[in-house]
């Protein structure tokens, strides 16, 4: 009887994870669609309070370097322009959300998985 529970549970948290995520992805497409500059660091930091499945937040330009990183004194500086994920989503505007691989940081101590809308 726990596995069906457990099912439901994980679905719940990850709809509640994917509707959170476009949350903060709409934050960010109004920052900068709107060129709201002044204090969008600030504004970032804060969709990630209470929000323990995501451990950072980024911005990337269209040439996939990085504008904003929501823990700058540990991010990566990689640019990830040459993704395959990332140049779908920078070459089709109808690509919707993209996820990325998993892959890992540089110095190998870290993994990540990309959300693009």
């Amino acid at each position: 009887m726990t596995e069906p529970s457990t099912a439901l549970s994980i679905c719940r948290n990850r709809t509640q994870i994917l509707r959170l995520l476009w949350l903060i992805l709409f934050a960010v497409y109004a920052l900068f669609a709107y060129q709201l500059w002044d204090g969008y660091h600030d504004e970032l930091d804060t969709r990630l309070i209470n929000f323990d499945e995501l451990s950072s937040l980024r911005v990337l330009d269209a040439e996939g370097r990085r504008l904003y990183a929501s823990n700058t004194k540990t991010a990566w500086q990689t640019t990830i322009g040459d993704r395959a994920f990332f140049r779908e989503r920078r070459d089709n505007a109808k690509a919707g959300l993209v996820v990325s691989e998993v892959f890992a940081s540089d110095d190998r101590t870290s993994t990540y998985l990309i959300l693009a809308r």
